[in-house]
């Protein structure tokens, strides 16, 4: 069962730090993503986070790799392997692999048009595998680009029904969400508790973990 007083809904963490463009790009500063942020996390009470990968970028091409390595080590880590849609026939083996390196879900980014068609052309097994091993789907994209997912969920076996979640009790998580944007739909899909949430021009499908 999880149980948490606080936790952090969405965190990266960057071997060698973020370097899209932020300080940590910059000559001369190094910075070690996971020290500092266990330093937060110490100062504000937090017990776990919600680590979502991405390697959508040149400089973090092996999140992936570098999330895995954390994991054995660090319990607080509930780590989101990036997906990549590109690499369809392999998609059942790379679940099972990052189920065996302790990954509990997967995060999908998908910001243009092309992406769903990729997204649309995913086998059921897919998405029934992800059911039937209670895997989390963090998906990031764009305002009319929801659409497709209305497809995704009329082919899978995935059902609506009222099931709590821890996470969505976690305060880091919702308090956050509204003070940043506004939540404009909930609901759930099967095992998930599901919330769109629209920040300035994007909007943000946020699915909790699976209860246990």
């Amino acid at each position: 069962m999880i149980d948490f007083s606080k936790a952090d809904a969405h965190i990266h963490l960057f071997e060698g730090g973020y370097q899209g463009g932020s300080l940590t790009s910059r000559p001369g500063v190094e910075v070690d993503e996971l020290l500092c942020y266990q330093s937060l996390m110490k100062d504000h009470h937090i017990e776990a986070a919600l680590v979502v990968g991405f390697e959508g970028d040149a400089f973090c091409r092996q999140n992936n790799d570098f999330l895995a390595e954390l994991i054995p080590y660090h319990p607080w880590i509930y780590a989101l392997a990036y997906c990549h849609l590109d690499h369809q026939p392999d998609l059942i083996p790379q679940l099972e692999y990052w189920k065996m390196k302790g990954f509990q879900g997967i995060s999908l980014y998908l910001l243009e048009e092309s992406d769903y068609t990729k997204l649309l052309a995913i086998p059921l097994d897919f998405w029934e595998w992800l059911v039937q091993n209670d895997w989390l789907v963090s998906v990031n994209s764009l305002g009319a680009l929801w659409g497709p997912w209305k497809v995704v969920f009329k082919k899978t076996t995935i059902v609506e029904n009222d099931c709590f979640s821890p996470w969505t009790s976690w305060k880091a998580d919702r308090n956050s969400l509204e003070r940043r944007s506004k939540i404009s739909h909930e609901t759930h899909f099967g095992t998930c508790r599901v919330f769109e949430c629209t920040c300035k021009t994007q909007r943000i499908l946020c699915t909790d973990f699976t209860c246990p």
